[in-house]
């Protein structure tokens, strides 16, 4: 069990994490079912919610000027700052924290060719799935029907636009709830969302609370 749950776990979280966008989300997803995995396994998988592979400044750079049309290299035209090192990355953009109007923000920018590449991932996902479920050792995983119950959903988050929506959608429907905060999206493209800056948790944590 040690190694299963220091080595084995780990180096499968690696793997996944550098195996494209769907297979990032598959783990995040995953990590929060404990009722279908080992907690150890859910543990390790976890760190992909933000610490998933990031891509360079100079992509991040790009995607924003074309999407706030705006001329390549202006962008502290626009910004009071912004950190090029990004604060965190998942599967399918990553956060810049940025000073807008002496206001601190938070910039998501998505990945280079998100879409294209869940759609790639999603015909080898169904595959290897088949494959490691006909494996005695790996069966009890049930990874095919972890991939199907998570994939329906997965094609629409590499639009940031719907993300942005359903941000607009959780601050209407907690208006009531002075102490629940969502960041609130003033601009948003297929590409970027600009909002507002939120200290929180991330929601495993939040399970492993109420758990213990």
């Amino acid at each position: 069990p040690r190694f299963r749950n220091n080595v084995w776990y780990s180096w499968l979280t690696t793997c996944i994490g550098q195996s494209g966008a769907a297979w990032i989300k598959w783990g995040q997803w995953s990590s929060t079912r404990n009722d279908m995995f080992p907690d150890a396994f859910c543990e390790q998988l976890a760190t992909l919610h933000a610490a998933a592979p990031a891509h360079k400044w100079k992509f991040s750079e790009q995607t924003l000027e074309s999407s706030l049309g705006i001329a390549p290299g202006s962008l502290l035209q626009v910004f009071d700052e912004i950190d090029p090192v990004p604060l965190a990355s998942g599967s399918i953009a990553q956060i810049h924290k940025a000073v807008l109007d002496g206001k601190s923000m938070a910039v998501k920018i998505r990945h280079p060719n998100v879409a294209a590449l869940i759609d790639m991932d999603f015909r080898l996902m169904k595959a290897a799935a088949t494959l490691l479920d006909a494996i005695p050792a790996l069966s009890w995983l049930r990874i095919r029907e972890s991939v199907e119950q998570f994939s329906h959903t997965m094609a629409a988050q590499a639009y940031l636009h719907v993300e942005a929506h359903h941000l607009e959608v959780l601050n209407y429907n907690f208006r009531s709830w002075p102490h629940v905060r969502f960041p609130h999206p003033f601009y948003a493209s297929s590409a970027v969302i600009m909002e507002t800056f939120e200290q929180g948790q991330i929601c495993t944590e939040i399970f492993d609370m109420y758990d213990d």
